[in-house]
């Protein structure tokens, strides 16, 4: 979608329309660069993020709820994934900002401390573990999914298509 413009002037309204299951949220997630997952081992805490984080090893930090005190160590995160909390609290907003996936108000996640594990759903996973989250859907997938970029040409044919039959 690099090369694909769609202008739209000042007074005029453009509906993406079609039946569910299309590709509409997919179209709209691509053009805005919602969807980027990424992935990284699981750290539970600010200092242990920071430390694997300087070793060269990607860091998504997983906490119960965010603070201001994560603010430090979201600098070295590529994702955030907290089990309460909102998308406008304030470390949620910084850690989109600083362009780290952002994952809040997680209900299937629940965190033990003391034996430094995590389970998702029905799914443990140890501090260290890789896990890959998506922010434009919210999911977490185990491990690390392989991520390829494609030319969707189909779809931005289609797209261009509209284009061209928007009345001007």
């Amino acid at each position: 979608l690099r090369e694909l413009s769609i202008e739209v002037r000042r007074g005029e309204y453009v509906a993406i329309v079609g039946e569910s299951g299309v590709g509409k949220s997919t179209l709209l997630n691509l053009i805005a660069g919602l969807d980027s997952p990424d992935r990284g081992s699981i750290a539970l805490d600010g200092d242990t993020a920071r430390r694997r984080s300087m070793q060269g090893e990607p860091v998504i930090l997983v906490r119960e709820q965010t603070s201001t005190d994560d603010i430090a160590a979201l600098e070295v995160c590529r994702g955030l994934l907290a089990m309460t909390g909102a998308r406008t609290s304030h470390a949620a907003v910084v850690a989109r900002q600083l362009g780290v996936v952002c994952l809040v108000n997680c209900p299937d996640l629940s965190i033990d401390l003391t034996a430094r594990r995590v389970r998702i759903g029905d799914r443990h996973l140890d501090e260290g573990d890789t896990i890959t989250i998506n922010g434009a859907d919210g999911h977490i997938y185990p491990g690390v999914v392989e991520m390829r970029e494609e030319r969707p040409s189909e779809l931005i044919d289609r797209v261009r298509r509209w284009q061209h039959h928007v009345p001007v």
